[in-house]
């Protein structure tokens, strides 16, 4: 700290005042921790003693968060440093606020929608009474910083999908300070490791064994149920949405991925491009596709 020499840097530490050679802004490096130090020293005529102190627990903060914290990595493959222990999540979109709900809904910050009447029943305790914060992308309420921040989350999770701009959401987690974890859960067979890996993240490996056994169980009772029927034997489905019906959602998408799965053959045969889905279609085109 003695050997510190002055030199302008962009420091934040002391916000109330500029001392000669240094400009406001936001939180240096190290270096600049260092010329902080001189800074306390000199420009505060503080002395040798209580600048070493300080120096001190500043060195034992840092250590201190090194050895509370963890790096893993996302199922997007990013290396990610997390708390050790980790008591306070948000789900950035509603399944991964449904996949804390099945996990650890104690640990939950916020939903991304008010609940209705008919949901309320199937929410574990407590969920019902959480903040509606929206969500980082899609329609809906946008989520508002402050309000995110408020519930003091340690970490938030994101929906890895080719529908979600992933610099987009780190942008946002990045200028309020909380790490982000990417989680694949596009379809129904996501959810499995998506179950197993949001338990490992908790901190409780092998609590969510139960719900992902159930998914792959479920899923192949009802292959081996209908696995075999050729595609010509399946019946064809016509998914109407909006108030005239003239909206419907393509054949890879997940909020249709329930006719494909029990062998039905969706007369809409395309790509998702959206979260949204609701693709227009006319009269016309269902008339033709036989439905």
């Amino acid at each position: 700290c003695r050997a510190a020499r002055p030199r302008p840097v962009r420091f934040g530490f002391f916000p109330t005042r500029t001392a000669p050679g240094l400009t406001r802004g936001p939180r240096a490096s190290t270096a600049g921790t260092l010329d902080a130090c001189w800074l306390y020293m000199t420009d505060y005529s503080a002395s040798w003693h209580t600048a070493r102190r300080f120096l001190v627990v500043w060195l034992l903060a840092l250590t201190w968060a090194s050895c509370h914290a963890r790096e893993v990595v996302d199922m997007a493959g990013r290396h990610i440093v997390v708390p050790d222990r980790i008591e306070r999540i948000w789900g950035s979109a509603p399944p991964l606020s449904v996949l804390l709900m099945v996990t650890a809904p104690e640990r939950m910050t916020g939903v991304n929608l008010p609940p209705t009447p008919e949901a309320r029943r199937f929410l574990p305790p407590g969920v019902a009474a959480l903040p509606v914060l929206g969500g980082v992308y899609g329609v809906g309420r946008q989520a508002n910083p402050e309000e995110v921040l408020a519930g003091r989350p340690q970490v938030a999770l994101a929906w890895k999908s080719p529908m979600v701009d992933p610099a987009m959401v780190e942008g946002f987690f990045s200028k309020i300070g909380v790490p982000v974890v990417f989680v694949a859960l596009d379809t129904l067979a996501d959810w499995p490791a998506a179950l197993r890996f949001t338990a490992d993240l908790l901190g409780m490996p092998g609590a969510a064994d139960a719900q992902a056994g159930h998914v792959e169980r479920a899923m192949a009772r009802v292959k081996a149920a209908v696995g075999d029927i050729p595609e010509r034997e399946r019946v064809r489905v016509f998914y109407a949405e909006g108030p005239t019906g003239g909206a419907t959602d393509c054949h890879r998408s997940f909020h249709t991925e329930a006719i494909e799965l029990a062998a039905g053959w969706n007369i809409h045969r395309c790509t998702q491009s959206s979260h949204v889905g609701m693709e227009a279609i006319s009269l016309e085109q269902v008339l033709a596709a036989d439905p």
